[in-house]
C-alpha cells in the first residue's frame, strides 16, 4: 500500500503521541455517508430520466447504478477488466463480464490495449447519468449551501492524500460535475471506495472471499441469504451464525474501520468535528 509521505509524517506523529487512531471516527462517519451516497444514487435512477439516452445506445436493460457506479472511471479513460471486477467485487465475475460484454456488443466500448474505452455512443449515457445527479443533488441538498461548501473540500482533502490503490486511483481524478452539490456527491461516492478497499482488505486477512462475506454479512444483519454458506464450517451451523462466525464478523467490521482510518489522518481532530457534524446535518434516507 503506498502512502503518501504527508500522511507518513501524520502516522509517525500519532503513534508518537500515543498510538494510532482506533478507527472510531471511521465507524462513526460511515453510515452517514452511506446515507447520503445511497439517497442521491437511488433518487436518480427511481426518477429515470436517464432512461431515453440508455435506449438510445441500445442499452435500455441495463441496470442504472451498474453503468452509473462506473462512470466516473470512464470518463477518465480506458478502465481494465480488473477494476469492473474490484469495482463490483460482491458479485459472480461472470456477471460483471456479461455487463462488458453487453456494453461491447452495443458498441458503447471499445476494447483497448489497457482496456475498455467509452465510445461516442456511450457518451451521451454518461451525460445523462451526470445530468440526473446533478438534477437529484441540486433538489435533495437544496438550501445546504454552506453544509456543501463546508463538506466538500474536507473530502477532496481525503481523496487526494489516502493511501493508494487501483480502485481509488481509477477514480481519484476523475472530472467532477458542474454542480457543488452534485461534486459533493461523487466525491463522497468515490470516498465510500476507500472503505471498500479497506473492508476487503480486513475479509481477505482472515482467509475469506467475497462470496463468502455476502453471505456471512446477510447472517450478521438477520437477513437470508441469497446462497449457501461454503466457508469455515465452524462459523454458520444450520444456517445460522456460531458465536465463533459472528465474533470474526465483528473482528472485520472493526479491522474495516482501523484500516480506513488511515484516510483521515489528514484532518485534525477540528476538522474531524465539522466533517461529522455537517455530514450529519445534511439530509438523506438511510438505505
Amino acid at each position: 500500500m503506498n502512502v503518501h509521505p504527508p500522511v507518513v509524517r501524520m502516522l509517525q506523529h500519532r503513534r508518537h503521541c500515543g498510538g494510532m487512531f482506533s478507527g472510531v471516527f471511521a465507524a462513526e462517519i460511515a453510515p452517514e455517508v452511506d446515507r447520503l451516497v445511497w439517497t442521491v444514487n437511488h433518487t436518480a435512477r427511481d426518477v429515470g430520466k436517464y432512461r431515453p439516452a440508455f435506449e438510445d445506445a441500445g442499452i435500455g436493460d441495463v441496470e442504472f447504478t451498474s453503468l452509473a457506479n462506473l462512470a466516473p472511471a470512464l470518463r477518465t479513460g480506458p478502465v481494465p477488466e480488473r477494476i469492473f471486477l474490484r469495482r463490483y467485487r460482491y458479485r459472480r465475475p461472470d456477471v460483471v463480464r456479461e455487463l462488458i460484454a453487453t456494453l461491447l456488443e452495443a458498441d458503447c466500448l471499445a476494447a483497448e490495449d489497457d482496456g475498455y474505452a467509452a465510445t461516442d455512443r456511450l457518451a451521451p449515457v454518461l451525460s445523462a447519468i451526470e445530468a440526473s445527479w446533478v438534477a437529484t443533488a441540486d433538489e435533495v441538498w437544496d438550501g445546504h449551501e454552506e453544509a456543501v461548501a463546508t463538506l466538500s473540500p474536507l473530502v477532496r482533502r481525503i481523496l487526494d492524500t489516502a493511501p493508494d490503490s487501483p480502485l481509488l486511483a481509477a477514480y481519484r481524478l476523475a472530472p467532477e460535475p458542474p454542480s457543488p452539490r452534485a461534486t459533493l456527491f461523487q466525491r463522497l461516492a468515490v470516498q465510500r471506495l476507500i472503505r471498500n478497499e479497506a473492508h476487503a482488505a480486513a475479509w481477505k486477512a482472515r482467509g475469506l472471499s467475497a462470496e463468502d462475506m455476502v453471505v456471512l454479512t446477510a447472517l450478521w444483519l438477520g437477513e437470508v441469504p441469497a446462497a449457501s454458506w461454503t466457508g469455515p464450517p465452524t462459523f454458520v451451523n444450520e444456517g445460522l451464525l456460531t458465536e465463533e462466525g459472528r465474533e470474526v464478523r465483528r473482528e472485520i467490521e472493526a479491522d474495516t474501520n482501523d484500516r480506513n482510518e488511515l484516510a483521515f489522518v489528514v484532518l485534525g481532530d477540528e476538522d474531524r468535528r465539522t466533517y461529522l457534524a455537517t455530514v450529519r446535518a445534511l439530509p438523506g434516507t438511510p438505505p
